[in-house]
């Protein structure tokens, strides 16, 4: 029989059924059973770091002082801000991933040591050690450029989830652009509906210095044109969600692309969400999207110039792309894009690293009749990646001279959106067109030939976003160009 002086010294632990608390025991980790005392050991070494994104939780199981494990000991439980997350049994598994979409914020994570305390005289009951705590600033799940095209054929793969329930919400094996695609279909019918599709979290917030894009395909095969079953195209930052783009049942549509400018959110993070709302879904076959791409383009530096005050040297000078406030020096390194005196492409690198926002080029002697053509590369360094650029004009130069050159066209693409072809015109015999996607892979490289328009195949290209660069004697130029199917 313990004493009361006994109840008084040690705080008892919590003892229940196989069931764990909804949060953690906050008692000490010593009992009594029967005329003995008994230790709940507790994990050591617990310790959050990250892989890539992902939470990771890691540590030590229980040891006797003079080593073993403790009798009893079944597994762990996992908290969350003081709330029951996962039981995880067996001894050894020591480790745990957080896959939960999570909000940015601060997390504290405990993790206690689970009992079965049959070899302590209590046959049936389970108790819980001491907790041991770590925190973990969450910032958000994803970095960018994000992109899906649901070719897994699941949700799960990239982390969808849906709000308040799944209700309609499929992948269509049967249709896409190209096959598959996220659906939210008309069947089974259900009234009064709002469910959304809704993303992991993502990083804009270090493209700063950038303009945000939310690209999409979307096709809808209507029934009755009635203007009551909506997809609502939506932006979640700033503890709300947003309205980027409102759909309506006003008749069946093919695949139509929409690309929507979404800088206004930085440098939030931020979820992506499709929702389905209406009156009856029956008044739809479908509402499919597909071909989902959250992507920055950096900006350029800007207002390039160039001064020749003779010895052979032209001076390029530019200022950063952004406001001295948002990023100072150390965010940007340049490098400078020359031609050779004939001044046609291809350009070629003619500076190491720079951090100034001015360089020295000199002029060879026997170069002086040249015509030269610059521009500067500016890569942001603050992206965490290291492979955004931004592209700054182009700037002429016909150092015998000493005037600069003044652009004098503009070349256009058509059309836009493309599906199996694209045409460029006014590119002037000897541009070089440069085509490549929102990842930086080149799809053409060519120089024409003539100043008559080139076309470009494009029918075998993957539906989505691309930029075409366009240089020529006068200048460069970058255009945007979806491809749909």
């Amino acid at each position: 029989m313990k004493s009361y002086f006994q109840s008084c010294l040690i705080l008892l632990l919590v003892i229940f059924g196989a069931r764990p608390s909804e949060s953690y025991a906050q008692s000490a980790s010593s009992e009594w059973s029967g005329n003995f005392l008994y230790t709940l050991y507790p994990v050591t070494g617990f310790n959050i770091s990250w892989i890539e994104t992902i939470p990771f939780l890691s540590w030590q199981k229980p040891e006797l002082p003079l080593g073993g494990t403790p009798p009893g000991l079944i597994g762990y439980n996992i908290y969350r801000n003081n709330i029951f997350l996962i039981n995880l049994s067996g001894i050894d598994t020591t480790w745990y991933y957080e896959y939960q979409n999570l909000e940015p914020g601060e997390y504290i994570y405990a993790i206690t040591a689970y009992y079965d305390l049959t070899p302590y005289g209590l046959p049936g009951q389970f108790g819980e050690s001491d907790a041991v705590v770590d925190t973990i600033q969450m910032f958000c799940f994803s970095i960018l450029p994000f992109e899906e095209q649901w070719d897994y054929g699941c949700f799960a793969y990239n982390t969808w989830e849906f709000e308040p329930a799944q209700e309609n919400w499929s992948i269509a094996l049967t249709d896409g652009n190209p096959i598959p695609a996220a659906a939210f279909t008309g069947v089974p019918q259900i009234t009064t509906y709002s469910s959304r599709l809704k993303s992991k979290f993502h990083c804009p917030g270090m493209y700063f210095c950038a303009s945000l894009y939310l690209d999409f395909d979307y096709k809808l095969e209507d029934l009755t044109a009635g203007s009551t079953e909506k997809m609502f195209v939506e932006m979640y930052y700033d503890s709300t969600w947003h309205t980027m783009l409102e759909l309506t049942n006003q008749g069946s549509t093919g695949w139509i692309h929409h690309s929507v400018n979404i800088s206004e959110l930085l440098p939030s993070a931020c979820q992506i969400g499709f929702r389905a709302e209406g009156e009856n879904s029956s008044n739809i076959y479908a509402y499919m999207i597909d071909n989902i791409q959250l992507y920055a383009i950096c900006h350029p530096p800007l207002n390039t110039s160039l001064n020749f005050s003779g010895g052979n040297v032209v001076t390029i000078s530019w200022e950063p792309p952004c406001d001295p406030q948002k990023a100072d020096s150390t965010y940007f390194q340049y490098f400078i894009m020359r031609t050779d005196s004939s001044g046609l492409p291809p350009f070629v690198q003619i500076s190491s690293v720079i951090t100034d926002t001015f360089f020295n080029n000199y002029i060879a002697p026997d170069q002086l009749g040249g015509h030269f053509r610059y521009y500067v590369l500016a890569e942001h360094m603050h992206t965490g990646t290291g492979m955004c650029f931004g592209v700054g004009d182009t700037v002429n130069y016909i150092p015998i001279l000493g005037i600069p050159g003044q652009p004098s066209y503009d070349p256009v693409l058509y059309p836009n959106p493309a599906n199996n072809q694209v045409i460029i015109e006014n590119a002037r015999q000897g541009s070089e067109i440069f085509i490549f996607d929102f990842l930086g892979r080149t799809m053409l490289n060519r120089e024409t030939t003539s100043d008559e328009k080139l076309v470009v195949d494009v029918s075998s290209w993957p539906a989505g976003v691309y930029f075409v660069k366009i240089s020529t004697r006068e200048k460069s130029v970058v255009r945007k160009l979806s491809v749909l199917h």
